[in-house]
C-alpha cells in the first residue's frame, strides 16, 4: 500500500511537471514574447550598422531590393532567376544583420534549453515577415490582377520567404570568433537543409498556368516541407550540444 501511495504521488507529480512544461511552451510562442523578440532584434540591427558585417548586409539588403525592384517594374511574367537572385542578396543581408556575430555568446543566455530553441524560431518567423514584406513589395509593383496577386503571394512569396528564414537560421555563427557555423554546432541534417532549398527554388521557378493543378501541387509539398523543417530545427535547437550549460 505504501509503495502504491508513493508511485501515485511520483505520477502527480511527473503529470505536475509536464503539465508546467507545456505551458512554459505555449508561452515561449506568445505574442508578448513575440513581440519583445522582435525588439531586440531591432536593437541587434541597430548596433550591427555600427560593424563592418552589418553594414554589409544592409548594402546588400538595399542591392538585392534595388535589383528586384528594377526587375519587376511594370511586368507581368519577370524572369524568375533574376529575381530570385535578388531576393536571395536580401535574405544573406539579412542573415547578416541579424547576428552581432563577434559581439556576444549566445550561448551564455540564462535560458532553459526550450526557451533557446523557441526563441530560435521566433527569430526565423520574423526574418520570414521581413523577407515576405520584400516580397509583397515586389508583387506590388508588378502589372498583376488581383487573382494573379494573390496567387502568387499564397503560392509562391510565402513558402520561398519561410525557405528562406530557415537558410539565414542556418548560416548564423553563434559563438564568438568561431569558425563553426550554426549548421555545424546544431549539427543539422544536409538532406534537410538541401530539400527545403531546392523544393523552394522549384516551388519558385516552375511557372505553369493560371491556377494549375502543378502550382498546387509543388505549393503544397513546398509548405509541408517547410512546416517539417520548423519543427526539426526546434527539435536540433532544443538538443544543441554546444549550449551554456556545457562550455
Amino acid at each position: 500500500m505504501r509503495e502504491n501511495r508513493i508511485d501515485s504521488v511520483s505520477n502527480i507529480e511527473n503529470n505536475r511537471r509536464n503539465e508546467a512544461g507545456r505551458c512554459a511552451g505555449w508561452k515561449n510562442f506568445s505574442p508578448a514574447k513575440f513581440l519583445s523578440t522582435g525588439q531586440e532584434m531591432l536593437v541587434e540591427i541597430r548596433a550591427s550598422l555600427y560593424t563592418a558585417r552589418g553594414r554589409m548586409g544592409f548594402v546588400l539588403v538595399l542591392a538585392g531590393i534595388i535589383w528586384g525592384l528594377n526587375e519587376v517594374r511594370g511586368r507581368e511574367e519577370p524572369e524568375p532567376f533574376v529575381l530570385a537572385a535578388a531576393l536571395m542578396w536580401v535574405a544573406m543581408g539579412f542573415a547578416m544583420l541579424v547576428t552581432l556575430e563577434n559581439n556576444k555568446l549566445l550561448y551564455l543566455l540564462p535560458v532553459t534549453r526550450k526557451e533557446f530553441a523557441a526563441m530560435q524560431i521566433r527569430r526565423m518567423m520574423w526574418i520570414f515577415l521581413m523577407i515576405l514584406g520584400v516580397m509583397t513589395l515586389f508583387l506590388a509593383c508588378m502589372n498583376l490582377k488581383a487573382p494573379l496577386f494573390w496567387k502568387n503571394l499564397f503560392l509562391k512569396a510565402i513558402p520561398f520567404s519561410g525557405a528562406m528564414s530557415i537558410y539565414t537560421i542556418a548560416a548564423i555563427k553563434p559563438v564568438k570568433e568561431s569558425p563553426q557555423t550554426g549548421k555545424k554546432i546544431y549539427q543539422l541534417s544536409n538532406v534537410v537543409i538541401i530539400l527545403v532549398l531546392v523544393c523552394c527554388f522549384l516551388n519558385f521557378l516552375v511557372f505553369e498556368g493560371f491556377w494549375s493543378i502543378l502550382d498546387w501541387i509543388i505549393a503544397v509539398i513546398d509548405y509541408g516541407i517547410n512546416i517539417f523543417t520548423v519543427g526539426y530545427l526546434y527539435w536540433k535547437f532544443g538538443c544543441a550540444d554546444v549550449y551554456y550549460d556545457e562550455i
